[in-house]
């Protein structure tokens, strides 16, 4: 088997569907108010997800992937808006470290840095958050900070995230690192034992038979990604 050093793939599971935000105020004279319900932002990101979740990107088409852009700079502009506002809010901070996740496999401008400073802060306010450590590390994997995404990774493992082994097997395969790839591996089947691509890619390990070619680097910039 052959694998490929730079691309973590990930399962994104659902976002949970609530109500946004506190009491309603009246849009100053002259302005345009714009709100968006919490199952309205997820309902965004869960469209974009497949698309956009790794690096690289996948589009059916150049239009496809400019009509996703579009949606993709709206929703950003209301989430980053959202975290000046309420920068102590967890599930605004979630929404928008994964919408600029995404923003950041796209080539979008600072999407990297703002997904960067909204899981951090959103870590300091719950560092035992089964999902923050574990989307936080997968996305350091995919910025190439392989070794700082390993802790984020196993500790979302720790407490119960299966998928986080699962990462983190394919963060150290691309640091070259079989023997540590092997035992998050076989922690991940483990967990999943019918899972028939991960106990294959663990035989593969254990018998010598992985070969990894090493293909680093960021997402390109993408001229057209504006906020």
């Amino acid at each position: 088997m052959t694998l490929f050093r730079g691309m973590v793939v990930l399962a994104m599971a659902t976002m949970c569907s609530t109500s946004i935000a506190g009491p309603a105020e009246p849009a100053p004279p002259g302005t345009h108010e714009v709100s968006l319900s919490r199952s309205e932002i997820d309902k965004a990101l869960f469209e974009l997800e497949p698309h956009a979740r790794e690096f690289p990107v996948h589009f059916a088409s150049a239009q496809e992937r400019a009509d996703m852009q579009v949606k993709l700079m709206q929703l950003l502009k209301f989430l980053d808006a959202g975290v000046k506002e309420y920068p102590d809010d967890p599930d605004i901070l979630l929404r928008d470290a994964v919408g600029n996740g995404f923003g950041h496999n796209m080539g979008c401008p600072d999407c990297g840095e703002k997904a960067i400073a909204a899981y951090e802060r959103l870590l300091k306010l719950q560092p035992d958050s089964a999902e923050a450590n574990w989307r936080y590390g997968a996305f350091l994997a995919q910025t190439l900070k392989h070794e700082q995404s390993i802790t984020y990774l196993q500790k979302a493992a720790s407490l119960g995230v299966s998928d986080a082994h699962y990462t983190a097997a394919m963060v150290f395969l691309g640091l070259n690192d079989q023997e540590h790839a092997k035992l998050e591996l076989r922690e991940y089947v483990k967990a999943n034992p019918k899972n028939k691509e991960a106990k294959g890619l663990l035989s593969d390990i254990e018998h010598g038979n992985l070969h990894i070619h090493i293909h680093d680097g960021p997402p390109p910039q993408d001229p057209l990604a504006r906020p």
